[in-house]
């Protein structure tokens, strides 16, 4: 149970409730967009010292701005046009698996 009023959404989303957000039913698909460097994960220890990465909702919300065209910063329709997400993500980037997302 949240200790949000349910007026305020979370601004930390989890994999799989980034996934959902954007409105990907395949995890496959979101990954490899994270992986073409579309969505972001933000990457960090808990208190604990255990990794978890979670992905900022405004971030996302942005990312979906500009694929949609409504900002001015043409940068993801080019990584687009290069075929990042179709199955090449760009060489170089770490991975970041769904499965180390902690809820």
């Amino acid at each position: 149970m949240s200790a949000l009023p349910l007026n305020i959404p979370p601004r930390c989303l989890t994999f799989e409730q980034a996934c959902e957000y954007v409105g990907l039913t395949s995890a496959n698909t979101f990954q490899k967009a994270v992986d073409a460097g579309v969505f972001a994960a933000i990457p960090y220890k808990d208190r604990a010292g255990i990794r978890k990465t979670v992905f900022d909702r405004i971030a996302l919300d942005k990312a979906l701005d500009e694929l949609g065209g409504l900002t001015n910063d043409d940068d993801m329709a080019k990584r687009l046009l290069r075929g990042k997400i179709n199955g090449r993500a760009q060489r170089g980037k770490t991975a970041v698996s769904h499965r180390t997302a902690q809820h």
